[in-house]
């Protein structure tokens, strides 16, 4: 299990209210049963994604994994 500081912010909203900057599919599922809503006037950010992979290659899994995540990319999701 991982756990990064989006997560630890989304926890501490979920438990003690506040405003955050999280990833849109962070927190899809609690903007849509009601227990985070958007704040009004703010505007999201982008943030650039770099890929960085060992000069001895990548397996399958991760190669299937880049290729989905460069489809996403191309598609503006």
């Amino acid at each position: 299990t991982r756990t990064t500081v989006g997560s630890l912010a989304l926890q501490w909203l979920l438990r003690r209210g506040g405003a955050a900057l999280l990833p849109e599919a962070m927190l899809a599922p609690h903007l849509e049963a009601g227990r985070l809503f958007r704040v009004k006037g703010a505007n999201g950010i982008a943030i650039p994604v770099h890929l960085a992979r060992s000069a001895r290659g990548i397996d399958a899994t991760a190669e299937k994994a880049i290729a989905g995540m460069l489809r996403l990319f191309r598609a503006g999701v």
